[in-house]
């Protein structure tokens, strides 16, 4: 007796929507670069880098670094670069995933603050771009260094 309805309410619950959008294949992904990156993992550790953001509409390049009383390399923390006028920043977790992010104003009437994170696994390898000595572990990028955004917030 309540079975026709019944099912015929079950399988109308369960169909799935038809997504209304279309993923868009001619937009360039948003990549920041990290160049000049060096880092030492010892008892008084350092870490530098120049960030660039090569978009035209907000351009940045600064450099980061460490400070000097960081406790270790690796931290959930984020560090802020001196960037001036612009929200940058990075942090490195000891999984081997260095991130770094960056915020910009978008818009002009109706304008939003946007903040962007990039995320690269760091595949560091011994004799290659790692080296370890007596005092510590030292890493090194002298190639350009691609972060693809992978999340935003705003």
């Amino acid at each position: 007796m309540f079975t026709t309805p019944f099912l015929a309410l079950l399988f109308s619950s369960l169909t799935l929507a038809i997504p209304t959008h279309r993923i868009r294949k001619d937009v360039t992904p948003i990549a920041f670069i990290v160049t000049k990156f060096a880092a030492f993992d010892s008892a008084s550790p350092s870490l530098s880098f120049t960030l660039e953001d090569p978009n035209p509409n907000h351009p940045l390049t600064t450099t980061c670094s460490l400070p000097k009383t960081a406790p270790s390399l690796f931290a959930d923390k984020w560090y802020a670069c001196k960037s001036g006028m612009s929200d940058a920043a990075f942090r490195y977790k000891e999984e081997g995933t260095f991130e770094v992010k960056r915020g910009w104003t978008s818009g002009s009437s109706n304008s939003i603050y946007l903040t962007a994170f990039a995320p690269e696994g760091t595949y560091w390898a011994e004799g290659v771009n790692m080296t370890k000595t007596d005092e510590g572990v030292e890493y090194v990028r002298e190639e350009p260094w691609k972060f693809t955004v992978t999340s935003m917030s705003g």
